[in-house]
């Protein structure tokens, strides 16, 4: 059913995950693009890069982990109420 609150919690799921995806880019895109500049301010080829690209993926997982996490604690609270929901109906 189109209004059901399962289909507008998945919604809900998708356009979060899809904002944890381009958060995941633009974390590790700014990172190693910080290097890549440093590295033609100071001919230093390819160092700074690798460095921008291994903090980047480090800042990016770290904020992905932190994320799914926040989202596993979200849907078992839901899954509490709708059960404590239920149980009160009867």
């Amino acid at each position: 059913m189109p209004g059901s609150p399962n289909s507008h919690r998945r919604n809900m799921a998708g356009a979060q995950f899809l904002g944890a995806g381009f958060t995941f880019l633009a974390e590790l895109g700014c990172l190693a693009g910080v290097g890549w500049w440093l590295d033609n301010k100071f001919s230093t080829a390819p160092w700074f890069l690798v460095c921008g690209s291994a903090v980047g993926m480090v800042v990016a997982l770290t904020h992905l982990l932190r994320s799914a996490s926040a989202y596993e604690a979200r849907m078992k609270e839901l899954r509490q109420m709708d059960d404590s929901e239920d149980g009160s109906g009867d």
